[in-house]
């Protein structure tokens, strides 16, 4: 068995996505604000539901490409907006949480990390002859196959609890043994 600790190859040092998403939010903003600016406009242009004396920007619009306002700015301000709306659900969507190393602040493990660690740390233990494993930020489910040794799952357990015991949240940890029948 493997002395336990921390340490894993897959360690990574955290990323910072801060900068990026609040770029990304202000820009998604700034995309839904003129796709209803320009709505706003056709609407009025077309007069449909606005007096066109309130529209804001059609003399900029006409000296842009010389047309005047119709419906095909409302079809670009709604797509403009949709795409901002879009653009703001993804950045504040947050991707899959890692898993800190408290000997390694910066470094970060992913629920991937956590399977392989996981697997070759049950792979070391007396008694196993195949492991797959699948993780979250959170748990950890272990599933071997062993020779049928009295006590393995707890081992088994024992093993990688003790392996992860140095992140921060340590996992919970589970584990299905399956005998092989070898030893019958």
């Amino acid at each position: 068995m493997s002395a336990p600790g921390p340490v894993a190859p897959g360690a990574r040092p955290a990323r910072r996505a801060g900068a990026a998403r609040a770029t990304g939010l202000v820009l998604a903003v700034l995309l839904v604000l003129v796709g209803l600016v320009l709505v706003r406009e056709a609407l009025a242009s077309a007069s449909l539901g606005l007096d066109p004396s309130q529209a804001w920007l059609p003399d900029l619009l006409r000296s842009v490409d010389g047309r005047p306002v119709d419906s095909t700015v409302a079809l670009v301000g709604g797509v403009l907006a949709l795409l901002g709306i879009l653009l703001l659900v993804a950045a504040w969507r947050t991707g899959p949480a890692d898993v800190a190393v408290r000997a390694a602040p910066a470094a970060r493990l992913g629920p991937e990390d956590l399977a392989r660690l996981s697997s070759a740390t049950a792979e070391d233990v007396d008694g196993v002859l195949r492991v797959s494993s699948t993780a979250t930020p959170r748990s950890v489910q272990v599933r071997v196959l062993g020779t049928g040794a009295p006590g393995l799952a707890e081992e088994v357990r024992t093993a990688v609890e003790d392996r992860l015991a140095g992140l921060d949240p340590v996992p919970r940890v589970r584990v299905a043994v399956r005998d092989s029948g070898a030893g019958r």
